[in-house]
C-alpha cells in the first residue's frame, strides 16, 4: 500500500494438502491491477516432480479486503 492506501502489489503463498496427504506449495505476486503470476515452489508425493505456473486475475471485488480470482495455468509432469 502507498501512503494514501492504494494497493501497489502483494506476494502470496498457498499450501494445499490433498486427501492422500500429498502437499503442494505455490507462491504468487500481484500487481496494482489485481492481476499476477503464480508458480509451484515444491511438492510431495504425486506432486514432487511437477512444474506448474500460470496467471490469475481478479474477477469480482467483493469488498476492500476480499476478492474472487480466476486462475489459469499449466502443469508439466516429469
Amino acid at each position: 500500500m502507498d501512503s494514501t492506501g492504494n494497493f501497489l502489489g502483494a506476494m502470496t503463498s498457498c499450501e494445499v494438502v490433498d486427501s492422500d496427504g500429498d502437499v503442494v506449495l505455490f507462491r504468487g505476486k500481484a500487481g496494482p491491477n489485481g492481476e499476477g503470476t503464480w508458480e509451484q515452489v515444491t511438492g510431495s508425493g504425486k506432486y514432487a516432480d511437477d512444474e506448474a505456473s500460470g496467471t490469475f486475475r481478479t474477477t469480482v471485488q467483493i469488498s476492500d479486503t476480499q476478492s474472487k480470482f480466476e486462475f489459469e495455468g499449466e502443469t508439466i509432469k516429469k
